[in-house]
């Protein structure tokens, strides 16, 4: 555990590439994975396009998205196009602010089966969420974990407490 990533040993060691998305102009995760593995990650990020300076990454101004387009002046790409290689070798680091939902939704069983490790930032960014998204999340959840094992999870809500269904969320 690093920051507030983990991943086990065993994913870190059979993994041949690294896919950072949402990186901000730094990437704990994608220094932590050079360090760890050699692996050279691609880092991507179409709000703050300046790359990483504390390490070396293969840096794009390309967003993940659900679909391949172009969004208010951005170019957004999915990850079935983005992350290559074979079954089980990829790490993908998701801090997409609220569109890892629309992504995760939109992967299959292959996106799947090419990632080796999946760590995600998962948001609410639109303030107190409504049943039916907290339900969607839900799902979306359930849709990963039917691929992929859950190691580690915590939750960070930064908005006012607030009744979602007469009951207090967080």
């Amino acid at each position: 555990r690093w920051n507030q990533y983990a991943l086990c040993r065993e994913t870190l060691l059979g993994a041949s590439s690294a896919w950072s998305f949402g990186i901000n102009g730094y990437d704990h995760w994608g220094r932590e994975v050079l360090k760890r593995t050699g692996i050279v990650p691609s880092t991507f990020d179409c709000f703050n396009t300046k790359p990483p300076k504390y390490f070396k990454s293969n840096f794009s101004a390309t967003c993940l998205g659900p679909t391949s387009k172009a969004r208010h002046g951005r170019r957004y790409d999915t990850l079935s196009s983005l992350v290559t290689g074979p079954p089980a070798s990829a790490l993908v680091k998701m801090d997409i602010e609220g569109d890892e939902f629309n992504v995760l939704d939109a992967l299959d069983a292959a996106d799947f089966r090419r990632m080796r490790g999946l760590n995600v930032e998962y948001h609410f960014v639109q303030g107190c969420p409504t049943q039916k998204a907290l339900l969607r999340a839900l799902n979306i959840s359930r849709k990963v974990s039917n691929h992929l094992a859950v190691v580690d999870a915590g939750a960070a809500y930064w908005g006012s407490p607030c009744r979602v269904g007469g009951s207090k969320f967080p």
